[in-house]
């Protein structure tokens, strides 16, 4: 009897809570129909629900030392840890808003907090998600330059893990060659000079559709970003890489939060649809 590969109960499980959640989309869409446009009747609280949606989702399978706000990044300029290069010389800076900041509250203050809105220091961030229903293709450049700022207010010591940066959507509105777009996107945020790792993007993608995935490349101090369709039975392979990329920041060994679960899994053998590129990056010593 030939064995199966394991993970395929996780697939399907995590298929289905992807399906679940643009099933609620839907729902609300139903209830405040737009007249003469897809999409729900009030452009505002469209977004707002999604990203209401994402970080109801996404809280369900996080710690519960790890909140989700919406809100900004302050950056104050004064001592931090044991760095030798203190930041009291740095004038305060601050992030945009962004609209999901995912954050390690039982380790770290919250300057203000409203609601689900916060301002909050750089060293509890663990993720920046940027958050559309439709990723348009001529918003990308903006949202990238945003999530790449606030990665910057987050450089901490050489050596800890700066937050994982991602654009999301819903969808993508079937735009073709949304893969060379976004790669074109990012190569002119980041191709003046090469930037340090926790300032370039993680992940880029429409949840129902496609994702556009960072992978350090051996040998190499630069970042390749590979494209992946994965309609219908795969459509849970985008919501698995968030996970994967804010894990990755949290159980990072420096934060201490023992060991990370095993709770992601990914088809075996799928083969990525289209190589973008590479962006260089700079190691800091």
């Amino acid at each position: 009897m030939e064995e199966k590969m394991g993970g395929e109960r996780l697939q399907e499980y995590w298929r289905q809570e992807i399906q679940a959640m643009e099933a609620a989309y839907r729902q609300f869409e139903t209830l405040l129909p737009a007249e003469e446009r897809m999409g729900a009747a009030h452009p505002g609280e469209d977004g707002r629900y999604v990203e209401c949606l994402l970080a109801e989702t996404l809280e369900r399978f996080l710690p519960r030392n790890i909140e989700i706000f919406s809100g900004f990044i302050l950056r104050p300029g004064v001592k931090s840890g044991s760095s030798k290069t203190p930041r009291a010389a740095d004038p305060d800076q601050h992030s945009g808003q962004l609209d999901l900041i995912v954050y390690d509250s039982a380790n770290y203050p919250v300057f203000q907090r409203f609601g689900n809105h916060a301002v909050v220091p750089p060293e509890g961030v663990i993720a920046a998600l940027s958050v559309k229903k439709h990723l348009y293709l001529p918003e990308v450049e903006r949202e990238i330059r945003a999530l790449q700022r606030a990665g910057r207010l987050c450089r901490g010591e050489p050596g800890v893990h700066g937050p994982f940066l991602a654009l999301v959507s819903m969808g993508s509105g079937g735009q073709a060659d949304a893969g060379t777009a976004v790669f074109q996107a990012l190569e002119k945020v980041y191709r003046e000079t090469p930037f340090f790792p926790e300032e370039i993007v993680g992940y880029v993608g429409a949840l129902t559709e496609w994702s556009i995935c960072r992978k350090k490349r051996s040998g190499k101090q630069e970042m390749e970003y590979s494209f992946y369709r994965h309609p219908g039975e795969e459509m849970h392979w985008g919501f698995q890489y968030l996970l994967n990329g804010i894990f990755s920041v949290y159980y990072a060994p420096e934060r201490n939060h023992g060991m990370r679960p095993g709770i992601t899994a990914f088809p075996a053998g799928k083969d990525r649809d289209e190589f973008l590129g590479s962006i260089p990056y700079r190691e800091r010593s």
